[in-house]
């Protein structure tokens, strides 16, 4: 059963985890979903030059990236997509405690 975590996000539980097969487990499926993130990969690569092209710029910037990113996917999607990136790349860079 779907379930909301602390988050707001939806997630499994523990137990039907460990019922449940990856996404990925079956050798048929992995061919798919290699497919799909190449497709968007490339994509976004593509509009993001193309916004570099516009802005008369030689070099791709994180802002051409992102508003690649905010064309490609559905609405809110792009949005969240940025977002997420963006905390990912701030917590990369966080110096590590020793």
């Amino acid at each position: 059963m779907w379930r909301s975590n602390a988050c707001g996000s939806l997630g499994l539980s523990q137990r039907e985890r460990l019922e449940r097969p990856s996404i990925l487990s079956h050798p048929w499926r992995r061919p798919i979903v290699n497919e799909l993130i190449s497709d968007l990969e490339n994509r976004v690569s593509e509009k993001a030059f193309v916004c570099a092209k516009f802005a008369k710029k030689s070099t791709l910037a994180a802002p051409h990236v992102q508003t690649a990113a905010k064309l490609v996917f559905p609405s809110d999607m792009g949005g969240m997509a940025v977002q997420e990136a963006s905390k990912a790349l701030t917590k990369f860079m966080e110096p590590v405690a020793a």
